[in-house]
Order: structure tokens, then C-alpha cells, then sequence
């Protein structure tokens, strides 16, 4: 039974963490990637304070708290617990900016969601996450980046099994901004 329970988290720091290498923009990045996927809480540090800041890769809190919170794991714990922290404190404000109609509040929002089970457990569950519920406003109102993460969680199964039909249509949908980056993405699929 307990074997069960925790493929769902295994599940999400495995897709964590290849989906910090797809808004890699460089070698170092990447590299930092690799380091942090071991243990190296240096490296975890360095990711999060690079998915604050947008140094070198895209802004992402979900991916922020997710390094802070590993940092901490293995052993960068004072440092990384202040900025934490800080990231926490900052919910309800993002929250508030993304029911005010705020399109990257509510992908932030929903990256922090996405990556925060004890705050994803304050919304009571329908039959899917409130993270997915947050992507899908804003990537229906054309946020590439809510339109990417939702495109990736129908191609991982998130939702059950994975659905190749809801993973290409966001995947297309974003595509079709121009963006080649986003085009060579779609042609992988």
C-alpha cells in the first residue's frame, strides 16, 4: 500500500525535475540540473535562486520551492529555509493576483500548487488537482507557459493515463505563437 501512495510523489519530483531541464537556456544550467538531480544541495540552491530570479531560465516558483525545499533536504538549511520561507509568504498575495485575473499570477499559482502538497491540500479535490484548474485558465487565455505545463502533465498521465490528444493540442496551440523553440518541441512529441 505504501509503495502506491508514493509513486504519485515520485511521480512529480521526476517531472519536476526533467521540466527544469526543458527551461534550461544553457550548459550551466543544464550541468546545475544534473548536480541537483544527485544531491548536491549546492547545486538545488543555485536552481532555486536561478528560478527566482530568471537568471539564465525561465521564472518558475513551482520549480523554486521545489529546489529551496531540496536545498534544505540536503544540507543548504539556513540560507535556503530564509528564501523559503520568504516564497511562502508570498501565497495568498499570488493567490490574490491570480483570482483578480492576472495571467502569470495564475500559472504561478498553479506551479506553486503543482509543487506544494500541503498548500494543494487546503483546496478539496474534485477529481483533479487545483493546479491543473489554475494552468487551464491561463493557458486558455493564451499564456504560453501555462499552455506548455499543461501540455505536459496530459503527456505524463497526471491526470490517470497519459493523453496524447490533450498533450498535442496544447503543445500546437502553443506552437503556433511563432516561437521556434516551441515549434521543435511539438515536432519531438
Amino acid at each position: 500500500m505504501k509503495k502506491i501512495k508514493a509513486l504519485p510523489s515520485i511521480t512529480l519530483i521526476m517531472s519536476l525535475i526533467t521540466a527544469s531541464t526543458a527551461f534550461a537556456n544553457s550548459d550551466e544550467i543544464q550541468d546545475l540540473g544534473l548536480k541537483a538531480g544527485r544531491g548536491d544541495a549546492a547545486a538545488n540552491l543555485e536552481l532555486a535562486k536561478r528560478f527566482e530570479s530568471g537568471d539564465g531560465i525561465e521564472k518558475n516558483l513551482g520549480q523554486e520551492y521545489f529546489y529551496y525545499s531540496r536545498a534544505i533536504h540536503f544540507g543548504k538549511s539556513e540560507e535556503a529555509r530564509k528564501l523559503f520561507d520568504a516564497l511562502r509568504s508570498r501565497y495568498s498575495e499570488i493567490e490574490a493576483q491570480a483570482k483578480s485575473g492576472n495571467l502569470k499570477a495564475q500559472y504561478d499559482f498553479a506551479t506553486i500548487l503543482a509543487a506544494d502538497s500541503s498548500y494543494e491540500n487546503i483546496y478539496p479535490r474534485r477529481n483533479k488537482p487545483k493546479s491543473i484548474d489554475w494552468y487551464q485558465r491561463a493557458a486558455k487565455q493564451g499564456y504560453r507557459p501555462a499552455q506548455k505545463a499543461l501540455a505536459a502533465v496530459y503527456a505524463r498521465g497526471e491526470l490517470g493515463k497519459p493523453d496524447t490528444e490533450e498533450s498535442l493540442y496544447w503543445y500546437s496551440t502553443c506552437a503556433q505563437s511563432g516561437s521556434a523553440s516551441d515549434q521543435l518541441e511539438l515536432a519531438e512529441c
